[in-house]
């Protein structure tokens, strides 16, 4: 089993912050949201989109993209979490029945990582 002494597994943050950030989508809490956004460590980041459910990561990758395009600002910020949606996530989101709609949405995604020099 993989646990937080594990290197391989999930630290206790990211597990901690993959709850929060589950309940945050589920029930649109946008308090909670901006909570997880603020979290800028990458391996918490990645650890943490790792762990979410497929359904999960589409709405997740509707709401950083909307926080994207209301505040441009926050590219640097949103770009953290967008490139691990888009690390352990892309198969998923390009071919599930139902996610054409999110296309438009990885449009802005890849222009904004091109933008970031990722």
């Amino acid at each position: 089993m993989q646990g937080a002494g594990d290197p391989a597994g999930p630290s206790d943050k990211a597990v901690s912050v993959t709850v929060l950030l589950t309940q945050a989508l589920r029930a649109d809490d946008r308090q909670l949201l901006e909570k997880c956004f603020a979290i800028s460590n990458d391996k918490v980041v990645k650890s943490t989109v790792q762990q979410l459910a497929p359904q999960d990561v589409a709405r997740l990758l509707q709401v950083a993209v909307q926080r994207l395009q209301s505040s441009p600002k926050r590219g640097r910020q949103i770009a953290t979490w967008l490139r691990a949606i888009l690390l352990h996530h892309t198969a998923y989101l390009m071919s599930a029945p139902g996610m054409f709609s999110l296309r438009p949405y990885l449009y802005v995604v890849k222009c904004t990582l091109l933008l970031q020099g990722s």
